[in-house]
């Protein structure tokens, strides 16, 4: 009789001891701790299941100015699926933010330029200076856009 309590009361406390480390909302991109869920760099939410950068999802419309000659753009950025610091652009340009307003453009191959950069975000806005290079000659770039939808 005494093993059976003993077994029954181990059970109970450990099932008491497992649920006080359960998240209300689970835990998709972090770790539960006494019932809260600590989200992993670059992750926020009751469940850490949102992107930091998610915000910025979205497209944008502005302007590219090379060297005195501008050009009208506009251009998608979204979470890339596998490192949730970066933003993918749909004109060639992939953005890894080192905090949550600022950040590099990764040497990126673009037709035959290669471009690094850095710039910054500011309430639905983004700046960034590039210089682009192919192997006769380099740039420098400004561009600025609005977020849109």
């Amino acid at each position: 009789m005494r093993i059976a309590q003993y077994i029954f009361f181990l059970i109970i406390f450990s099932f008491a001891f497992i649920s006080c480390n359960n998240c209300r909302y689970g835990c998709e991109n972090g770790f539960c701790q006494k019932s809260e869920c600590n989200c992993y760099d670059w992750w926020e939410g009751d469940a850490c299941e949102r992107s930091v950068l998610s915000k910025y999802s979205g497209k944008y419309v502005g302007s590219e100015n090379c060297e005195g000659v501008s050009l009208n753009i506009s251009f998608e950025m979204n979470v890339d699926v596998l490192n949730p610091s970066i933003l993918n652009t749909d004109i060639g340009y992939d953005i890894r933010f080192t905090d949550q307003t600022r950040f590099e453009v990764y040497l990126d191959s673009v037709g035959t330029d290669f471009v690094i950069g850095n710039g910054e975000m500011l309430l639905n806005r983004i700046s960034f200076n590039l210089t682009k290079s192919d192997s006769v000659s380099s740039k420098t770039c400004l561009i600025e856009a609005i977020y849109v939808e």
